[in-house]
């Protein structure tokens, strides 16, 4: 039997498929730095075992697929918790709900003042009360506002119990009894008897007044008096090197002045100052 043996060319053929071949499983073993990613990778073919423990953070968990830790299933009500701290006895409250009221009570304490308060809210009207310190002066008031009119008594009290045309009245300029008003001064209404100037300036000086002046008694005689008078009048005068006194002759229709001797007697009238 004849037997066919390759050619040289055949050999060359085949030797050059299986080294061709062969580079392509080296390749396959010897891969290039940071070539492998997702899309080389086979579903859950990374296992818990394959991943770094502690390399893995919050930002690389899903968190919504997570369940509830099962140590803080209570916790889910612990907020609610938070208002029962405040609660005088917390832990008498059944649940936490329940003390949420026990924060109202904490306005309880302003009805202390309120001993009549049915309950503390009410109370905040107790405020209103303070305006009945004012009733305090009027004992017999049955109520804050009946003192009102004792309030008004008090004020008459202080003015005397005058109306408001006595007050009026009296505030208006005054002269002593048997005293006129002329020129801003009050004038005795009767003349003293006649008498020495310095007499006359005595005698008024001893009842705190003094002789008028001459316009207060030209504008006397002008209001009150119906026939003429001559009456001394301040101040002294130095006439020829002595003190003379002045006396006034005067009506309603004329006046005249005239320097006489301090010796000579004249009637007089004294004057004072007008007052409210």
């Amino acid at each position: 039997m004849m037997v066919h043996r390759p050619s040289p060319a055949m050999l060359v053929a085949v030797t050059a498929l299986v080294v061709s071949l062969g580079g392509n499983s080296y390749a396959a073993v010897k891969l290039a730095k940071n070539s492998v990613g997702a899309p080389q990778l086979k579903k859950n073919a990374v296992t818990g075992a394959k991943v770094k423990d502690g390399s893995l953070t919050g930002t690389d968990l899903d968190l919504a697929t997570l369940g509830t830790v099962p140590s803080a299933s209570s916790s889910n009500r612990a907020d609610s918790a938070q208002t029962a701290a405040r609660a005088g006895t917390a832990g008498s409250a059944d649940t936490a709900n329940s003390a949420r009221t026990a924060d109202s009570a904490a306005t309880a304490g302003t009805a202390s003042s309120a001993a009549t308060a049915g309950r503390a809210d009410s109370a905040g009207r107790a405020d209103s009360a303070a305006s009945a310190d004012s009733a305090t002066t009027a004992g017999s008031a049955g109520t804050a506002g009946s003192a009102t009119t004792a309030a008004s008594a008090t004020n008459a009290a202080a003015l005397n119990g005058m109306t408001a045309a006595q007050l009026i009245q009296a505030s208006k300029v005054q002269c002593p009894t048997g005293t006129k008003l002329a020129a801003g001064a009050c004038l005795d209404e009767q003349p003293s008897a006649a008498a020495p100037l310095y007499t006359a300036f005595q005698s008024c000086g001893e009842a705190n007044r003094r002789l008028p002046t001459t316009g207060e008694l030209i504008a006397y005689v002008q209001q009150y008096v119906d026939s003429s008078l001559s009456e001394w009048v301040e101040p002294e005068v130095i006439y020829e090197g002595s003190f003379k006194g002045v006396y006034i002759t005067a009506s309603k229709a004329e006046y005249s002045a005239t320097v006489s001797e301090p010796s000579l007697s004249n009637p007089y009238r004294c004057a004072t100052a007008a007052s409210n």
